[in-house]
């Protein structure tokens, strides 16, 4: 409303968020499930292009971007929920608090067995209610990192018996180095 030169403005309240949900695109030539973890592997009509993410190597599981929200068919557009909660899964062979991680043996599946390298660890999320069909996983898609990956860590032709070693000469950095 408008008094003289005053203006009256309303301003409604956002509720609050619990699920950051992002539109993406399956051209895998499957349908991508309910539950379904993936990663990006490119972009079509501006939005990000998905396929099942897999924990053996960087070009399959660094790009990991969350979890299908609702099944995706082939050449259609979908939702991701990169955090927040995913309801109506089987969550019923993990008790409520288990930590879920992308596996290193069938892409686009979670598991409770932590990987060991030379697989990557990607942290999927946490079983909040275990149930065999009304199951709910906390998703928050958190990437393990390579040695070479931390900010403060340098690494030059890397061998065989190499150590990390501090080098006040180079500043703040480490480095591989040879063993005594």
């Amino acid at each position: 409303t408008r008094t003289g030169n005053d203006i009256d403005v309303i301003v409604a309240t956002a509720g609050s968020t619990t699920n950051l949900q992002a539109e993406v695109r399956n051209e895998t030539g499957d349908t991508l499930v309910k539950g379904t973890v993936v990663y990006i592997t490119g972009g079509a009509g501006n939005k990000a292009l998905v396929s099942k993410a897999l924990a053996t190597s960087d070009a399959t599981s660094a790009g990991t971007f969350g979890m299908v929200t609702a099944d995706i068919t082939n050449n259609h557009n979908g939702f991701v929920t990169i955090t927040g909660k995913i309801s109506g899964l089987n969550t019923s062979t993990y008790p409520e608090g288990t930590v879920l991680y992308l596996p290193p043996t069938t892409a686009g599946t979670y598991t409770n067995v932590k990987p060991q390298a030379p697989n990557h660890i990607v942290y999927v999320g946490t079983v909040i209610y275990s149930h065999v069909n009304q199951g709910t996983i906390q998703t928050r898609i958190q990437n393990g990192y390579e040695l070479d990956e931390i900010h403060d860590v340098r690494i030059t032709a890397v061998q065989n018996g190499d150590i990390i070693k501090y080098d006040s000469a180079l500043g703040n950095t480490k480095r591989f180095a040879d063993l005594p």
